[in-house]
């Protein structure tokens, strides 16, 4: 019986497939944490995430001037945001296929599985708020200047 339960689970990790989203945001409205990500993240990194994507919209938001910065902020969320929680997301896969041995280059191999796992943890904990808060607002304003 624990055998099959072990099976079954390993199974499931083994085959998650992941679809970027092409979007979190609409014009006045934007998804964070849970509601955008795809796919589970581990060992409580999605709440970094989503402290993350909170405090840059916190920051996005607290510059609007105009009902046209709306817009823009919520952009410059996305611009920002979505690519990091898509590459987390990426990287929690490439984790549990190496954890479980089905990661192509890493096989089985017991040198190469603690690297690898190293490799994705620390680029999925990897946080650089300031520099992504900079660039969300560098890219809001660059939105909000007319052409």
């Amino acid at each position: 019986m624990i055998k099959s339960l072990y099976t079954v689970q390993i199974a499931g990790i083994s085959y998650i497939q992941h679809q970027p989203a092409r979007t979190y945001v609409s014009k006045n409205a934007a998804l964070i944490d849970d509601a955008a990500h795809s796919v589970v993240l581990v060992q409580g990194v999605n709440a970094l995430i989503a402290l993350e994507e909170a405090c840059i919209l916190s920051t996005l938001l607290g510059r609007i001037s105009s009902r046209a910065a709306i817009s823009a902020a919520l952009q410059a969320f996305d611009h920002v945001c979505r690519p990091r929680a898509e590459a987390a997301a990426r990287h929690t896969i490439q984790l549990g296929l190496v954890t479980i041995g089905r990661n192509q280059e890493v096989g089985l191999d017991p040198y190469l599985v603690g690297p690898r796992l190293q490799y994705h943890w620390n680029a999925i904990k990897e946080s650089r708020i300031e520099e992504q808060q900079t660039e969300a607002v560098r890219f809001m304003d660059q939105l909000l200047v007319p052409h």
